[in-house]
């Protein structure tokens, strides 16, 4: 039902060495990011996903992520912030575009 970019994902956790992630979605989407944890859980990462409403790019859940000792968050849905830099963490954000069927 919608395209998260599976491959762009796994290409960033590849590169960045990720072996425990934080995914941070709207509450909407949550129910459709399935087969992404699964391909992010298949190659070996520990996924967590955040229980918590996120209002937009600029609603990162650091505090979450810190608790839990992750330093890598995927922020599905929303565009990243045009200015935003918090030391310590890799965020990769993208969008979850909807697959129409015809």
């Amino acid at each position: 039902m919608y395209d998260f970019e599976v491959e762009k994902v796994l290409k960033w956790v590849k590169g960045s060495d990720a072996k425990f992630l934080l995914v941070q979605a709207p509450d909407g989407l949550k129910p459709y990011l399935s087969s992404l944890l699964e391909a992010l859980e298949e190659r070996g990462i520990t996924v967590v996903l955040s229980g918590e409403h996120s209002w937009g790019g600029c609603d990162l859940a650091f505090c979450e992520a810190e608790a839990l000792g992750i330093k890598h968050i995927l922020h599905v849905g929303h565009h990243g912030p045009v200015r935003f830099k918090i030391s310590g963490f890799n965020i990769l954000f993208i969008p979850g575009y909807a697959a129409l069927r015809l």
